[in-house]
């Protein structure tokens, strides 16, 4: 009997059906001189500081740093039972071989490997490797097993990234829960994270807009525009060009194109998901992790956007089953040709690693898709549409760009005439518009009709306005903008070997940047708010108090750079846990003085809640509370709140104050409506006691929805 173990029951299941192995066992299945058995993900793991030695359960300043001669490891109470089961198998004396096919990838590898040597089995065995749980896929798999020996450097990675994880959450979780008399979680990749989510939030705080004008002249059916900085410029430009004539000064035409998106790899389809669904990070892996299971997409936790060239012969095939299925829009499947896709730019060895880009199968039908979850249902449109749109051509149009003078003001005017839609008819629908970035201005809008123009011809003004605008603050980040921010966060380092390291990985990997941005939240450090990932207090506080060696990303690019070093068996694990544990006991020895030499501990002391005036519901206190302004009443209470975040602006204690003693506060710049527009206007309590928004007279402002 030869023994597989899997990483899920699900992926178990469908290994054994296409082996043959259908009879059920406690915790396996059997036949065919088959069994299968399965993890429940980490069923191993290592174990805790006391289970080393009692006294450590105590948080003492002078045990610092926890630094075990030989690492130990645990089975997780609530996965005893199954690992019972698969040491039982494993020790079989019918058992002769073990194939590894948990998750093909450096977390998997190890799953199996702790799970192995937790049973002490010395049976050979070997690796399955695959991207799809489809029947093909694993009958291919089971033809190419290789021996484990040849994955020993990847487990050694997983290892050193697991205990090097371990020892600097460990210590420096204690050292500054000690420190600071209160809880503070510190990660190696959680808290560079977080240091990303609270300089976007300071950059957003400290942000001053700029305001500035935009000129639009009407030259009959199609517009130019100009910019100028002050109204003065402004109303000086707008007297001298409306009786004056515009001259074409020059004209610029060029033929363009416009590259179709790559297939998705986890991250990109997390980014898109967030976008155009508001899905979270972890609800991208879960739906996405869900349809392979159930053999409608592939492995979903890959970073690659490319396919391999033993696939070539199964794209096109795939497209058609995909063309056919029912699930697209009539139109896409009626105009898609297959002989226009191109299979070539889609495929690439070189740019493959664990696993090939996330791809829909060829199981999909209108009825099966119609059985799934509504989440479900937009992941794996995304990918039938994503995985059309890669292989059809670029789109091609001509651009053309005319500069005005009008009264010695430059205009310019822009169009495009689409020459071929290529991929962009099947990929439009699903186009988001792009975020502004910090102090940018909106671009003009392209003229749709936009005549043939010689160049030296004139046009008459018919008419000229100046729009007063004003540049915007970034926006704050949201599950996919900050996966993308730590996918590429390794281009701002100055050192190039770490920042080649990290170039293609960034923080974190795309398995493991879901949980950490759940993580973060769960320890109190970010809330969510709508869409939006804002730092707590704490979350402020705590980047305040790290040093740059543990919130920046030059760390975890050295980890990465050597984690793959040891993949590539060009480090030895003994050297890599040797310069962790250095680097640990020089912080640590560092922190000890610097916490001798001040008293930390009020940082997080519990502040007085002072009072901010009286409730207009019930007449008792409103105080400061982590979201709000709160009638002290509570929940039980009459409910009044002015929230503390109103349309993306943070809202001060004495705006509150004079909000509640005379029902209206001062000017409030800088808030932002729904559609992403900058307002200014005053907070007022209305009749109902909800607190709304009064403009200032004589200015046109766009209202917004809040909290």
């Amino acid at each position: 009997m030869i023994l597989i173990l899997a990483e899920k029951p699900s992926v178990g299941q469908a290994i054994a059906k296409v082996l043959g192995a259908t009879q059920r066992g406690a915790g396996y299945v059997h036949g065919n001189c088959y069994i299968v058995s399965w993890c429940f993900g980490h069923l191993v793991e290592l174990a805790q500081p006391k289970d080393y030695d009692p006294a450590l359960e105590q948080w003492d300043l002078r045990t610092l740093p926890i630094i075990p001669q030989e690492f130990k490891t645990v089975i997780q109470a609530s996965t005893e039972k199954q690992f019972k089961i698969i040491q039982s198998l494993m020790h079989r004396t019918d058992v002769k071989e073990v194939i590894a096919a948990t998750d093909a990838g450096r977390e998997g590898e190890l799953i199996f490997r702790l799970v192995y040597e937790q049973a002490m089995c010395k049976k050979p065995v070997k690796r399955l490797w695959i991207s799809s749980l489809e029947s093909s896929a694993i009958r291919e798999g089971m033809e190419h097993l290789k021996p484990a020996s040849e994955y020993d450097c990847l487990y050694h990675a997983a290892r050193c990234r697991q205990r090097a994880d371990w020892l600097l959450g460990i210590n420096l979780s204690r050292l500054y829960t000690i420190m600071y008399s209160h809880k503070l979680p510190i990660g190696r990749v959680q808290t560079p994270t977080l240091q990303l989510i609270v300089s976007r939030q300071a950059e957003i705080e400290q942000f001053v807009p700029e305001t500035y004008f935009t000129l639009c002249a009407d030259l009959g059916g199609f517009n130019a525009y100009s910019r100028v900085s002050t109204a003065a410029e402004a109303e000086a430009a707008v007297a001298a060009c409306k009786i004056s004539d515009a001259f074409a000064a020059k004209i610029e035409q060029s033929e363009r194109q416009d590259s179709p998106p790559h297939l998705y790899n986890q991250d990109t389809l997390q980014m898109d998901a967030n976008r155009l669904y508001g899905f979270t990070a972890q609800d991208t892996l879960s739906y996405a992790q869900a349809l392979y299971e159930a053999k409608l997409a592939t492995y979903p936790r890959t970073d690659s956007s490319y396919l391999t060239k033993d696939m070539e012969p199964a794209v096109v095939p795939l497209a058609s089953k995909l063309l056919q299925s029912g699930v697209l829009p009539p139109d896409i499947s009626r105009q898609c040709s297959l002989e226009l896709l191109d299979v070539q730019s889609v495929i690439d060895d070189n740019k493959v690693s664990d696993h090939h880009a996330i791809i829909p199968t060829g199981g999909i039908t209108k009825k099966v898709f119609d059985s799934l979850s509504a989440g479900e249902q937009k992941i794996l449109y995304l990918l039938i549409l994503r995985f059309l749109a890669a292989l059809y051509p670029p789109r091609r149009y001509s651009s053309t760009k005319i500069v005005f003078d009008i009264s010695g003001y430059a205009f310019s005017s822009t169009g495009i005439e689409v020459i071929d839609p290529g991929y962009r008819f099947i990929w439009d629908a699903l186009v988001a518009e792009p975020s502004m970035e910090s102090g940018s201005m909106e671009d003009e809008p392209d003229n749709d009709n936009l005549p043939s123009i010689a160049e030296g011809s004139t046009y008459p003004v018919k008419g000229i306005k100046a729009i007063a605008k004003k540049t915007r603050p970034p926006r704050p980040y949201t599950d996919g903008t900050l996966v993308q921010a730590m996918r590429t966060c390794g281009k701002t380092l100055a050192d190039d070997d770490l920042r080649d390291a990290i170039k293609d990985c960034g923080m974190g990997t795309v398995a493991t940047r879901a949980a950490i941005i759940e993580s973060i939240i769960k320890s109190g450090y970010v809330r969510r708010s709508g869409n939006f990932l804002v730092p707590t207090d704490d979350g402020k506080l705590l980047i305040e108090l790290v040093p740059t060696t543990i919130k920046a990303p030059s760390l975890t690019a050295q980890w990465e750079k050597q984690l793959a070093e040891i993949e590539h068996n060009a480090l030895s694990e003994d050297d890599f846990m040797a310069s962790i544990i250095s680097f640990l006991r020089s912080f640590i020895a560092d922190a000890k003085l610097l916490s001798g030499s001040q008293d930390s501990s009020e940082l997080f002391a519990p502040k007085k809640r002072i009072s901010l005036g009286l409730c207009p519901i019930c007449g008792r206190q409103v105080r400061s509370y982590p979201k709000s302004y709160s009638c002290e009443s509570g929940k039980g209470g009459c409910g009044f709140t002015i929230w503390k975040s109103i349309a993306q602006k943070s809202i001060t204690e004495a705006q509150v104050k004079k909000l509640l003693a005379t029902g209206r506060s001062s000017l409030i710049k800088g808030f932002v409506s729904k559609a992403g527009k900058n307002f200014d206007a005053y907070l007022i309590l209305k009749d109902d006691h909800q607190v709304g928004f009064e403009f200032p007279r004589g200015e046109r402002n766009e209202k917004a929805g809040h909290r």
